[in-house]
């Protein structure tokens, strides 16, 4: 299966369209364009989106879970937490923070697992409640992104600091807690990319330039306004830069960097389909 994403420029609106993206049992049909670059091999994840598990393992043995052709992205939180993802010198962290932070919350998307976890309500009755939880290692963790030790932790900080995720657990068996989000949800493409534990596009990046902070807010802001019925999405420059922060002048950059990791594969600048 190709999943492809198409950014194509009409009238100044950019549009992005997954193509073979599987969607409540359908498939759309392949075009000649494309983008989103994408074979099938395994994405692994330890739980269906649509039944409950408990998490049984950690580690690889999480990974070699059925694969998924996507996962559920929270495209409300996740929009209005991009416009404070910047590239910043700080004497205490990386520039790349913010960037590590984003590939390691791709991450905890393609491995989650679901499970049922008891609680009390404000009248002090015992109720059940699903979340979403995360055993991931820092050895998986480098595996999966690329990231140095050192971006890993200052990465989770920085989700942490976003409330994107809740440590749990001693640092021997750390859990990673994503907090249940109201709002829409959006299908991320995770199959497609991730492949034996890593997630092949997020090699390519060099982790020294704002544009590729650039191109991942890009990716998953085209990926969170994709309407569900539809196999393409919309979205003017301006708007870009509103929601984002990142200036006219760098979004074609971005998308030169989308295409040289292989996230992104072709663009169409007449909004035509060739």
């Amino acid at each position: 299966m190709l999943t492809s994403l198409l950014l194509g420029e009409k009238d100044g609106v950019e549009r992005c369209i997954f193509l073979g993206l599987e969607l409540v049992g359908r498939k759309f049909s392949s075009r000649s364009v494309a983008a989103i670059s994408c074979d099938t091999n395994a994405l692994h994840w330890r739980a269906h989106l649509q039944s409950l598990c408990a998490v049984e393992a950690r580690g690889e043995e999480a990974m070699r879970r059925a694969a998924m052709p996507w996962v559920a992205l929270p495209a409300a939180q996740l929009v209005e937490t991009l416009q404070q993802l910047r590239w910043r010198s700080d004497p205490e962290s990386s520039p790349a923070r913010d960037l590590a932070a984003l590939m390691i919350y791709v991450a905890f998307l393609f491995v989650r697992a679901e499970r049922t976890i008891e609680d009390v309500d404000p009248q002090g009755q015992t109720i059940e409640k699903k979340e979403w939880c995360v055993s991931m290692s820092y050895d998986e963790l480098e595996k999966a992104t690329d990231l140095s030790r050192s971006l890993i932790a200052q990465g989770i900080k920085r989700l942490v600091s976003l409330q994107l995720v809740t440590p749990i657990g001693s640092s021997q068996q750390r859990e990673y807690v994503l907090p249940s989000q109201p709002g829409r949800w959006v299908k991320l493409p995770c199959r497609a990319v991730f492949k034996q534990g890593e997630i092949i596009p997020f090699k390519s990046l060099s982790l020294r330039s704002k544009h590729d902070l650039h191109a991942l807010k890009l990716y998953l802001y085209l990926a969170s306004v994709r309407d569900g019925q539809r196999a393409y999405s919309e979205a003017q420059y301006e708007t870009i830069k509103d929601r984002l922060g990142i200036q006219v002048r760098d979004i074609r950059k971005a998308i030169s960097v989308l295409i040289t990791c292989g996230l992104l594969q072709q663009v169409d600048r007449s909004g035509t389909q060739q």
